[in-house]
């Protein structure tokens, strides 16, 4: 059974060392609002240009070491702007 430990709105397991814990406390509400928007920015990034890269023939994706499949993958879902 795992328990986890609250500190400043980010969660521990109990086998995490003492200096994980501190650095991450140290981080803040901001710093961790922040990290996860530029996670979902760089995601939205990736399957905009993943979808305007399936524009391009298959020759020209070949080339450039893609293939429409895996562009698929990671392409679709509507953008807000």
């Amino acid at each position: 059974m795992l328990t986890f430990l609250l500190v400043e709105d980010t969660f521990f397991q109990p086998d995490q060392g003492e200096d994980d814990m501190a650095n991450a406390a140290k981080r803040g509400f901001f710093r961790g609002a922040m990290d996860a928007l530029v996670e979902a920015r760089s995601k939205q990034a990736t399957r905009y240009v993943n979808s305007a890269l399936l524009m391009l023939d298959d020759e020209t994706l070949r080339s450039h070491g893609y293939t429409r499949a895996e562009l698929r993958k990671s392409a679709g879902g509507s953008y807000l702007y």
